[in-house]
């Protein structure tokens, strides 16, 4: 486990696999990956994914409950460390 609870992914990226670090991380989707089938925005309990050609997340509304990486069908979404200082929205 890194600095803050975050656990680096591999090569120590930043990317995390599901945790219970709501705030200190963000959902990030790989536009390669995503095949834009809408199951992560009825997921998001906070309304921060929209679809366009595929997923796009709202880093500002997100607070990285992890919600769309458990439903994504092709592990498009991970979790990554939140940028310092940014204020989740309540």
């Amino acid at each position: 486990m890194g600095a803050g609870g975050v656990t680096p992914g591999p090569g120590g990226t930043g990317q995390m696999p599901l945790t219970q670090t709501t705030g200190a991380a963000v959902a990030r989707v790989d536009a390669d990956q995503c095949v834009a089938c809408g199951q992560c925005v009825e997921a998001c309990p906070r309304g921060a994914i929209q679809l366009a050609e595929v997923a796009v997340v709202n880093e500002d509304r997100c607070v990285g409950c992890s919600d769309c990486v458990e439903v994504c069908p092709v592990e498009a979404i991970t979790l990554v460390k939140a940028p310092e200082g940014r204020g989740v929205n309540s």
